[in-house]
């Protein structure tokens, strides 16, 4: 349960994008993300990770220095020391982007809550060779499973379910490669975009640097610590450049299918399968949703006259119900029945999206309400 509310508080990270296409996409991008997905129903630390990494470097480099705030800090940094060792990485390099930027006060006080930590240091350094000695792939197989990962497929370590297939593992490499440029073409316009970078490099660097000694990076894993960031950062970059556009769609076609391997059951394109029914229902009622939320620009989705307008809406829910669940559509579509299981996850994986764009108008209404701006002349 820790897991997943963890993986559904990477959704707040999407608050700072600059824009709301910016914001679709990081949702769309980290809803569909094979690794997200995969460990938001495990016990293990990864899910946790993630978000309390992405709340170090948003509080670190983005977010205004308050007081509150460099307190959260601190605790925020003591919290990641003490759930996964990857978080050495992390907080090393929200210590240099932030003293780069020189937000000094942000630097001083992750410095500070590391300090808890530090009677771990002993403990770690007499680990013996034989606690890494799993970690056995070679580098390339490291590379291209790192690489994956970040353009939308991953390697799925093998206690987890089989791999993805080769083809899809090979082509979430290649978008990364395609992302990767289109960053190196764009970072110099916009300083989030590049302390985003920067703090990718600066954590890979050290996990590169550490295990010239012992190995600590496992494609599957390692990459877990910092890949909402790199979602983030792409996110943002698409607001910038027309080719981190399109990689970006690669890279959600490429989480789709990844998705489609965790399903209930095998996805087939002849037969009528639970997986690929899911999938489907998840992209209709999320448009549904939208809708919803989207009725009114400027003032909330409730506002009056509700009706006609959410008689479409209910006439969109029916539908979608009816393709998974009237034989005749079934037949006509290729659907199947789902459970009652099945359907919840549906509902609440169509709700991401919507949710999300409902957070980001209610904060905009308020800001033109407390300036005076269009929507107050409007009322």
């Amino acid at each position: 349960m820790v897991s997943f509310a963890a993986a559904l508080a990477v959704f707040g990270g999407a608050v700072l994008l600059p824009s709301r296409r910016a914001k679709l996409r990081f949702v769309l991008l980290a809803s569909l993300s094979p690794l997200l997905v995969l460990y938001s129903a495990e016990a293990r630390a990864y899910a946790l990770l993630s978000v309390l990494v992405l709340a170090l470097f948003l509080l670190a480099v983005e977010l205004e220095e308050t007081p509150v705030r460099l307190a959260i800090l601190a605790l925020l940094s003591a919290a990641a020391l003490f759930t996964h060792y990857l978080a050495i990485f992390a907080v090393g390099a929200a210590v240099a982007v932030a003293a780069a930027e020189r937000r000094l006060r942000s630097a001083l006080a992750v410095v500070t809550g590391s300090l808890l930590c530090l009677f771990w240091v002993p403990v770690m350094l007499r680990q013996p060779r034989a606690a890494v000695a799993w970690m056995h792939e070679t580098s390339g197989e490291l590379i291209i499973g790192l690489l994956s990962s970040f353009g939308g497929a991953g390697r799925i370590p093998h206690p987890f379910g089989p791999p993805l297939p080769g083809a899809l593992v090979a082509l979430g490499a290649g978008l990364t490669l395609l992302l990767a440029f289109a960053l190196a073409l764009t970072w110099r316009e916009d300083e989030p975009l590049r302390r985003g970078i920067a703090y990718l490099v600066l954590f890979f660097g050290g996990v590169v640097f550490a295990s010239t000694a012992r190995p600590v990076a496992f494609a599957g894993r390692t990459e877990m610590a910092v890949l909402p960031i790199w979602l983030w950062t792409i996110a943002r970059a698409t607001d910038r450049s027309h080719l981190a556009r399109i990689a970006t769609g690669g890279v959600v076609a490429v989480s789709a299918l990844g998705v489609l391997q965790f399903g209930p059951d095998t996805p087939s394109t002849t037969t009528g399968s639970a997986s690929m029914t899911m999938a489907f229902a998840v992209v209709a009622l999320s448009a549904v949703n939208l809708g919803v939320v989207m009725r009114r620009e400027r003032e909330p989705a409730w506002s009056s006259p509700v009706f006609p307008y959410l008689g479409w809406i209910i006439l969109g829910w029916v539908l979608t119900w009816a393709a998974v669940e009237l034989n005749m559509l079934e037949r006509l579509l290729d659907t199947v029945s789902l459970t009652g299981n099945e359907w919840l996850a549906v509902i609440g994986l169509s709700l991401l999206t919507p949710a999300l764009v409902q957070v980001d108008k209610s904060i905009q209404l308020r800001r033109r309400r407390t300036t005076g701006g269009p929507a107050a002349a409007a009322e």
